[in-house]
């Protein structure tokens, strides 16, 4: 499919440039799996959440990250990395 293709040419850019490459607007199920298949590590999109605000998404990621005894702040270097392909 061209737009296969498409999507394929942007990631092998992005990668040869040392960049990460991020899906927006992923939707649904079916998009996010041939995302990665094609390769795509990263993605946002109502598939995932509905928008939320600052202080939302720092709740849930520090919700996401707890180990016992500390909180992890996603915003800190010692966050584990957000990949949010399933």
């Amino acid at each position: 499919m061209e737009d296969d293709e498409i999507v394929r040419t942007i990631l092998t850019l992005g990668r040869n440039l040392g960049l990460k490459v991020v899906a927006e607007g992923v939707e649904t199920a079916e998009q996010a799996e041939k995302l990665q298949k094609l390769g795509c590590q990263y993605a946002q999109g109502f598939h995932f959440s509905v928008p939320v605000t600052a202080q939302e998404a720092t709740d849930i990621l520090a919700a996401q990250y707890r180990w016992p005894g500390r909180s992890i702040d996603p915003a800190s270097d010692t966050a584990p990395p957000l990949r949010l392909v399933r």
